[in-house]
């Protein structure tokens, strides 16, 4: 038989990836309703026959998602999938946007929704996952499978679903009455209510209640905000889940980090099936017991039967990339370095020394232990390399890498006759305050954690709307997600960290459906500094992530690792 090289599961096919083979082939017309599909060089077969497809080829079944569809349907039998299945005839017929269609891999999203229990959304950014789960929203309410819809997100997204001009609902769901809730509002007799993640927990009773007394949709958008399984937060949500008729979760980047915050993803796709917590890390995960000062603790030093994890998660959701179903122009990644000089390099260069020595002192286990405060000191360093006085608090102005954004801006500007707009990305406020303070000339606004929900939505919209604000200057853990921002084409990085959620999701805010032109996204990087390591872990987590095997809490050891070998190098 040809080797299979995957196999995967979309709505109510079967799609299969295999080398060429003529005993192979044979094999597959013998099923009834197979197809090829020429565009996507993949062989096709409806859902309904897997069991036989599995059974005339047996290598299908060692594929993860076909092992866990498989037993999940063992679990629930037919009963569910059938009625369900009815249902997805009126997403083909959902034509009331003539002017902005469904997309293929929309009425796919929603078709493959509706013949699930919970479902996960996992498309790449920019993919239209919200839309997605509106519609899902609409034919379930029109069809009387769920009463009402509660949408969690983070604060600052909550205006993304709910603005009136451009909002998500006013688009996709209009019509239907909507209410932004705060700490202390009185739910109303809405069908859409929109909470933040924060404010859960404070009101987890009305609504484990309203699920109980009602069928409730619940939309986790950004479900990764759930990853630590002992927050408030996380418990207030995995059991208003576990009561309600229909979880859905959206999200381009669920695990990004440590792969045992995917546990509470797993709850919500499965809320009676899934283990608890600690039989998930029994399961998933490799532990260690160590000790130190007297103390024993267990700490997870790798991981176990992630295929098995993939394939639950893949059997309960789907995943589609932007360059398989959006016609989206080219990106492009590129890094523009400079040399620290003067008072910065010396500075640099002194708590570098300072650093290297501790760390060559250190066992494994130390290292373990000590390794908040070792990243704290590696942040320190990173913030050294971008400009010394966000440690000193005092004005330096030769500072390397502030000169050399300068100078891109400048560039940009000129070929463009000051008509192009650029977001620029930095972690530190004072850093963003002092960007923003010496491009000011071009226009630009500022968004992060310390201005307000109301200002932060001014400045973007006035950075969409006015061709005289050309630059937005903004913190990633603020602005990575929720956000549109088509209206420019190009990243500037003046600073990176090692969070794979803060690189990933930044760049999509320009590179996603809308987006007419093509993206650059530019990497500034001082020769010789923490700044090489941060770019080559990043480049490692990628291709983790692709795989499903995350860094997990090695995540943190991995990257003191890493900096210690490139100081070691650096001194031969």
């Amino acid at each position: 038989m040809g080797r299979i090289k995957r196999v995967l599961i979309e709505y109510d096919r079967v799609l299969i990836d295999a080398e060429f083979d003529p005993g192979l082939t044979s094999v597959i017309k013998s099923i009834s309703g197979h197809k090829w599909m020429s565009s996507r060089t993949l062989w096709s077969v409806p859902l309904k026959q897997l069991s036989n497809l599995v059974g005339l080829l047996p290598e299908c079944s060692s594929f993860s998602v076909v092992d866990g569809y498989l037993q999940e349907l063992r679990r629930e039998g037919e009963e569910h999938r059938t009625k369900m299945l009815k249902l997805t005839g009126y997403v083909d017929g959902f034509d009331e946007f003539p002017d902005k269609p469904l997309m293929e891999h929309q009425i796919t999203g929603v078709k493959s929704a509706l013949i699930a229990p919970h479902f996960g959304i996992l498309d790449e950014m920019g993919t239209g996952k919200s839309r997605q789960a509106l519609i899902l929203f609409r034919i379930l309410i029109q069809n009387n499978i769920v009463d009402r819809c509660l949408i969690v997100c983070k604060n600052r997204n909550k205006y993304t679903w709910a603005d009136d001009e451009d909002g998500e609902i006013p688009q996709w769901a209009p019509g239907y009455e909507y209410q932004v809730l705060k700490r202390k509002d009185k739910i109303g007799l809405f069908r859409i209510l929109i909470i933040n993640y924060e404010n859960m927990w404070a009101r987890r009773e009305e609504f484990v209640k309203m699920a109980k007394d009602s069928r409730l949709m619940m939309i986790f958008d950004e479900p990764q905000m759930l990853g630590n399984h002992g927050s408030q937060r996380t418990r207030a949500c995995v059991r208003i889940g576990e009561k309600s008729a229909m979880n859905v979760l959206l999200t381009g980047t669920y695990q990004a980090n440590k792969l045992e915050s995917v546990w509470s993803i797993l709850k919500l796709l499965y809320p009676d099936g899934a283990e608890n917590y600690t039989e998930f890390v029994k399961k998933y995960c490799v532990t260690e017991q160590q000790f130190y000062g007297g103390n024993n603790f267990f700490v997870i030093t790798g991981y176990k039967n992630v295929e098995a994890l993939s394939g639950r998660i893949q059997a309960r959701s789907i995943r589609r990339l932007k360059k398989d179903c959006l016609d989206l122009p080219e990106k492009l990644t590129s890094v523009a370095s400079c040399a620290l000089e003067g008072e910065q390099k010396a500075a640099y260069e002194t708590m570098e020394r300072e650093l290297y020595s501790e760390l060559m002192g250190m066992d494994e286990q130390t290292m373990r232990v000590e390794a908040t405060n070792i990243l704290s000191k590696m942040t320190r360093l990173m913030q050294l390399a971008c400009d010394p006085g966000l440690i000193s608090g005092e004005p330096y102005d030769n500072v390397s890498k502030l000169k050399l954004l300068l100078d891109i801006v400048d560039d940009i500007m000129a070929e463009s006759n000051g008509k192009n707009k650029i977001i620029i990305w930095s972690c530190y406020i004072n850093m963003i305050n002092r960007i923003a303070k010496t491009v000011s000339g071009y226009g630009s606004v500022i968004l992060h954690g310390k201005i307000s929900e109301k200002k932060g939505a001014e400045n973007i919209k006035l950075f969409r709307s006015d061709p005289c604000c050309r630059i937005l200057v903004v913190n990633p853990a603020v602005g990575r997600e929720g956000l549109t921002l088509v209206e420019a084409n190009t990243n500037i990085y003046h600073d990176r960290n090692f969070s794979l959620l803060n690189w990933t999701q930044s760049q999509d805010r320009t590179h996603r459906k809308g987006q007419t032109k093509k993206c650059y996204n530019i990497i500034l990087q001082a020769d010789n500094t923490i700044d090489e390591v941060v770019h080559k872990a990043l480049i490692d987590k990628e291709v983790v992530y692709d795989k499903l095997t995350g860094d997990g809490r090695m995540d943190e050891i991995k990257s003191i690792h890493k900096f210690k070998d490139y100081l070691i190098r650096k001194r031969r």
